[in-house]
């Protein structure tokens, strides 16, 4: 009998490794995760190969999206049509001196032939014509003033160089006195007629009305609407 335990403790100490591993003491974990530490990695030598994912699509472009932008049909500026202003001190003036100009040469000649043929109708006619015709005219246009310059120019102006004319023709021996009156009257005519178309022969125009219009003005960004006019 003592030499049974003997035999026993020898038979367990010569037992193989694998015998001893399945020692119900020994965790199994244990020995799945040893054999698992020592599998191949991947990609190493004699181990398995793994395949590379295949590369990631690039992302789609964005789509532009046009900008439309509104479309503001044009609107054009419109406004009352205003006349040039006057510089300062600059009146518009209307002038009529045609008919001035027309109705004393006219006169002239028949004063000047009524004298040359000593017909006292006929001068009388014309110097009267030619003294009272240019201040009517003055007068008619609404030019008071002017005609009553024209009145003492056509009517003063012959007669007092007229009267100077005689009044040397009678320092001289009185031979020439009648003939240097008319020559006095006829340059005293012309000074008159000139004088008379130079200074006046216009008036002032009259002057534009009051008118109010509605304004209205855009640059395709800000509309101005507002009252426009002549004061």
């Amino acid at each position: 009998m003592g030499s049974a335990p003997a035999l026993l403790l020898l038979a367990l100490a010569q037992a193989p490794a694998d015998v001893r591993a399945a020692d119900p003491a020994e965790d199994p974990f244990d020995a799945l995760y040893q054999e698992g530490a020592k599998a191949p990695e991947p990609d190493a030598p004699g181990g398995p190969r793994l395949a590379p994912p295949p590369p990631a699509a690039p992302a789609p472009a964005p789509v532009p999206v046009p900008v439309v932008a509104p479309v503001v049909p044009p609107v054009a500026a419109s406004g009352p049509v205003v006349p040039p202003i006057a510089h300062v001190g600059q009146v518009p003036q209307r002038w009529y001196r045609w008919p001035i100009l027309i109705a004393d040469a006219g006169l002239m000649v028949v004063a000047g032939v009524g004298f040359a043929l000593e017909d006292t109708t006929v001068a009388a006619v014309g110097s009267l014509g030619f003294a009272f015709t240019a201040p009517t005219i003055h007068w008619l246009e609404g030019n008071q003033r002017g005609g009553l310059f024209s009145l003492l120019l056509h009517a003063g102006g012959p007669a007092a160089v007229g009267l100077l004319g005689a009044l040397i023709g009678a320092t001289e021996g009185g031979e020439n006195e009648t003939t240097l009156f008319f020559v006095g009257a006829g340059l005293g005519a012309v000074t008159a007629t000139i004088l008379d178309l130079t200074v006046f022969g216009h008036v002032d125009a009259p002057a534009a009305p009051l008118t109010v219009a509605p304004v209205l003005s855009t640059d395709g960004e800000r509309t101005m609407v507002g009252l426009g006019g002549t004061f």
